[in-house]
């Protein structure tokens, strides 16, 4: 059977999970897909797989939800698999072309994958940090995804060149405080970053892009740390409404300074032109 054929339909779940690289597996036992694949020089890349799953079995690829699995072709991200649905006898899938791992297929595919590659180019951040559980610190970071888009990976700047990072299933929700901060809270609730983004832009399209990475692996939430996330979240949300109504009214008291400003300038403006004109009668 050929390639083209695995693109459009493959074989049942139990077998496509066989010769491809996921924990368990019995690499004798390679299915006629990952042989077409292999014939077309790509590679199984199941580094997302086996980091949600250290020691899943799983032999249903609807299990992963949507894994967002990439094949390889001479080490470069040829093209992924995804969005498995299956029957009796096969699973259908679709495939897309990219340039990227860890992406889903369907209407907005092209913009997620666009969205995942600024990412991982990478901003500048500031990263507040609590010092002996109470004073607060700043540093300056460059935070990036990773190339396989599973990991947060941020280093100091200027500093040393090691770097520390979060995997993306730690996530469970990301906030956003005023114009600029971003808060990244894991799905027991625990903070795990704090951040400033140098533009509301920036923020935004870090928000937005890792909701996307995120949200997939929401199902795996035990109900002790949904509670204790909600009960996070809910504290935020009063922060966030604390922020919004300082920041109008500096705002509000910024007008009315910038108001009572030019009209004291109209005023000395008037005066003037007012005794020049008694001047000339």
């Amino acid at each position: 059977m050929g390639l083209a054929k695995y693109l459009n339909e493959l074989p049942n779940g139990s077998s496509f999970q066989q010769g491809l690289g996921h924990p368990g597996d019995d690499s004798s036992k390679t299915s006629a897909f990952a042989n077409a694949f292999a014939t077309a020089g790509h590679t199984w890349s199941a580094s997302l797989c086996a980091e949600k799953f250290p020691s899943s079995t799983m032999t249903n690829g609807a299990a992963f939800g949507d894994p967002c699995c990439t094949w390889k072709k001479g080490g470069t991200p040829d093209f992924t698999v995804t969005a498995f649905t299956t029957s009796p006898t096969k699973a259908t899938t679709k495939t897309a072309s990219s340039s990227m791992g860890n992406v889903c297929c369907g209407t907005g595919n092209s913009e997620m994958l666009a969205r995942q590659e600024l990412l991982k180019e990478g901003n500048e951040f500031k990263k507040k940090s609590a010092f002996l559980g109470v004073l607060s610190r700043t540093d300056n970071v460059y935070l990036q995804l990773n190339p396989s888009a599973t990991r947060l990976v941020w280093r100091q700047t200027p500093g040393p060149s090691s770097s520390e990072e979060i995997p993306i299933y730690r996530i469970g929700k990301v906030c956003t405080m005023g114009r600029l901060d971003l808060v990244i809270l894991g799905q027991n609730g625990q903070k795990l970053l704090e951040l400033t983004a140098s533009t509301t832009s920036v923020r935004d399209l870090w928000v937005q892009t890792l909701e996307e990475l995120y949200l997939p692996g929401q199902s795996e939430q035990n109900e002790e740390d949904a509670k204790n996330l909600n009960e996070k979240m809910e504290k935020q949300q009063e922060k966030q409404n604390e922020q919004y109504w300082k920041d109008r009214t500096q705002e509000l008291e910024k007008r009315r300074l910038d108001a009572e400003e030019r009209k004291k300038k109209i005023g000395v403006i008037g005066m003037k032109y007012t005794a020049q004109a008694m001047a000339k009668r």
